[in-house]
């Protein structure tokens, strides 16, 4: 995919070293995140693999429709309502290739991180920024 959208971006020098910066790096697939919707209790990746040992991440997540098991399992889960949903069509350049540490700093990111951070809801999901991984 990446190879492909370089022909698309050749005449646009940002888009383009983000993209080249992603074909040095291996990274063959950009996947965007549409929208966000958590369950009620939190699925382990031992939760998953006591289903399916050879679940892997975050290859797995690509195709999770095709390993049957673990999609029922997830599908019988209670969730909560939907946080965001994502328009791409808008920001997609914009975010073409770009790292997650620079997508940390964007205004949207800061913005949602606020409500995750202080929102009681999301305090039983166990994550860090990578901004803050670094420190």
């Amino acid at each position: 995919m990446t190879k492909e959208l370089l022909d698309v971006y050749s005449n646009n020098k940002k888009i383009k070293s983000r993209l080249l910066r992603c074909m040095e790096n291996k990274e063959q697939y950009i996947i965007p995140i549409v929208s966000l919707q958590l369950f009620e209790n939190p699925v382990t990746i031992c939760d998953l693999k006591k289903i399916n040992p050879s679940f892997t991440i975050p290859q797995c997540y690509c195709n999770l429709e095709k390993q049957k098991d673990i999609f029922e399992y997830l599908q019988s889960r209670t969730l909560f309502e939907r946080e965001f949903l994502n328009d791409h069509s808008k920001v997609f350049e914009q975010n073409l290739g770009v790292l997650c540490i620079e997508m940390e700093e964007t205004e949207e990111y800061i913005k949602k991180d606020n409500i995750f951070r202080t929102n009681p809801k999301y305090q039983k999901i166990k994550c860090s920024s990578l901004k803050e991984r670094k420190h």
